[in-house]
């Protein structure tokens, strides 16, 4: 399973462009409902493509990372929340 998986992000990896662009305008032309389920989709699917895709890891790494979020989202807080707010 974790081969496969792993097969699927080198995939995903080299057609990161498409991964993007079709979601993104399949969102504006599709009329899909907001649901619960749709949020915890598109929730996971940009972690993913931020952790996996951008960062260059492995799906190891990644769902260690969803397991335990608290210091990747203290740095998120801290980036868009903090650093915006302190004098130049």
């Amino acid at each position: 399973m974790l081969n496969f998986l792993s097969n699927c992000n080198a995939w995903f990896g080299k057609r990161m462009f498409y991964v993007v662009l079709v979601p993104l305008l399949l969102g504006f032309i599709a009329p899909v409902e907001t649901t619960k389920f749709w949020t915890i989709i598109a929730t996971l699917s940009f972690s993913y493509m931020t952790f996996a895709a951008s960062l260059e890891i492995r799906i190891k790494d990644f769902l260690n990372r969803l397991s335990k979020p608290w210091l990747t989202l203290w740095m998120l807080l801290f980036i868009h929340g903090v650093m915006p707010l302190s004098p130049i």
